[in-house]
């Protein structure tokens, strides 16, 4: 069995340098689908900045550490409510793309295994509108493309059959915890491939001008 590459860690941050991730996939799904938007160049310019400098930047404040805090006490409440274990995968490089990684927070078998995805917001504010905008796939891809392309993402990252969007805010009632189950974009999802092609191929191009190859 291969190494488990917790999240958070400093070899997992080394792992995603350069490296297109489920968290950041949205940015990839804007604009036409035959071309890259202009923020969609931007990520694949940050990406390559990464490689270049070997240095990426990280994101830490109150808001993401109480998330990290709360996450394990979602991952039992989801155990409860469904009465199964999830299991923590960590970081997974995508077989044939190994520019492309995920990690996605556990999985559970729910007659098929479910890639999950929590979200523990610090303001009861973010978790009703977590609610709110994942009520059906459409108004959640509309809504919250961030989330949706990642429960997507990740959906493919872990071979799984569906996608589970959980938020969790303790103390809010019945609506403490809700679990959103979101089928397989398959097209979707083979846009978002033909996407992540594109950009590995505008990164290949910018790093020429610099005298660099990227590794395939």
């Amino acid at each position: 069995m291969s190494k488990q590459i917790v999240q958070g860690t400093d070899e997992w941050h080394q792992q995603r340098l350069g490296c297109f991730t489920s968290s950041e996939i949205h940015r990839l799904m804007t604009g036409p689908a035959g071309e890259l938007s202009v923020g969609a160049k931007t990520y694949c310019e940050e990406k390559l900045d990464e490689i270049l400098t070997g240095y990426a930047k990280t994101f830490e404040n109150k808001f993401v550490e109480y998330g990290k805090a709360t996450e394990e006490k979602a991952r039992l409440a989801i155990e409860e409510f469904y009465g199964k274990d999830t299991m923590i995968c960590g970081l997974i490089t995508h077989p044939e793309l190994t520019y492309y990684k995920g990690s996605l927070d556990s999985v559970i078998d729910l007659d098929g295994l479910f890639a999950v995805e929590i979200k523990c917001p610090f303001y009861p504010k973010e978790h009703r509108n977590n609610i709110k905008e994942s009520v059906d796939a459409k108004t959640f891809k509309q809504k919250s493309p961030q989330y949706y392309w990642q429960v997507q993402s990740n959906i493919v990252i872990g071979k799984c059959l569906k996608g589970l969007f959980v938020t969790y805010f303790p103390n809010h009632g019945t609506t403490s915890l809700v679990c959103r189950e979101l089928e397989k974009d398959e097209e979707g999802i083979e846009l978002m491939l033909k996407k992540l092609k594109m950009a590995r191929v505008y990164m290949e191009q910018q790093a020429e001008e610099y005298g660099i190859k990227l590794e395939s």
